[in-house]
């Protein structure tokens, strides 16, 4: 089932404002396939089935196609579209992968798609995998009003290989900051929105591989079969990596 990415609009503007004094819901967002359901279902006679399934967390419009076999013939569904929306959201900017000693800049956008104005703060979750150092402005509080958006930056410096999760919140905080000639509110739900996105970072050099093979035959109930391995002179540390599998036939 593809996807496919529509911009935003005004046609699903959830107005839920407060001023007043409560508990914070927090929304986090960390699930964001590329594509969602494969799925084969057995429908029977009635020709009526029902999926639950669980929307994933990219603020997006998904196009739903489905066709039916059978022993009279094919049946194709016509496409649906289901759009996933919050009108205040934020959204990470970072490549699939980089190499380590590479920098970069994360940006984070957020937007508000709320009919008022709203006073932003946006934070990085701080880990021991990597190092963020604030842009040159350094300003992390805005003011965002209806329809906007405002990108935020820092430069994330890897420190470790393997995949990384890079964390960030936003927050609709209470402010007493004139924005636009009003008074900025929160929204009674969805307040905060935090987003966790991978990162994988390789590490530097020419990537080598070495394969071996074995055709095991265990006369009892287990077999053994040892083998030692030998690294280059000039491997990178912490690069090394070694992986088994097991195949039940001849031409595995």
């Amino acid at each position: 089932m593809p996807y496919v990415r529509d911009d935003f609009t005004d046609d699903f503007v959830l107005d839920s404002l407060s001023s007043g004094p409560y508990e914070p819901i927090k929304t986090v967002r960390k699930f964001f396939p590329e594509t969602w359901i494969w799925q084969l279902v057995e429908v029977g006679d009635s020709g009526l089935v029902q999926l639950p399934v669980t929307v994933p967390d990219t603020i997006t419009t998904w196009e739903t196609e489905a066709f039916c076999v059978s022993s009279r013939g094919l049946g194709l569904a016509p496409p649906v579209q289901l759009t996933v929306f919050q009108p205040f959201f934020l959204e990470l900017s970072l490549p699939y992968s980089i190499i380590r000693g590479e920098v970069f800049d994360l940006k984070s956008t957020v937007f508000n798609y709320l009919s008022k104005c709203i006073m932003v703060k946006v934070t990085p979750e701080a880990s021991s995998d990597y190092t963020l150092e604030p842009s040159s402005d350094g300003e992390y509080s805005s003011c965002l009003c209806a329809n906007g958006r405002k990108t935020f930056k820092w430069t994330l410096i890897p420190t470790v290989l393997g995949v990384l999760k890079v964390t960030v919140s936003a927050e609709a905080e209470q402010s007493q900051t004139v924005c636009d000639n009003e008074i900025v509110s929160v929204p009674e739900r969805g307040r905060i929105d935090t987003v966790t996105r991978s990162l994988i970072v390789q590490a530097e050099g020419t990537e080598k591989t070495k394969s071996q093979s074995w055709l095991l035959c265990p006369q009892g109930n287990s077999v053994s079969e040892e083998l030692e391995l030998t690294l280059p002179e000039d491997v990178i540390e912490g690069s090394a990596r070694a992986s088994v599998s097991v195949l039940g036939k001849r031409i595995g």
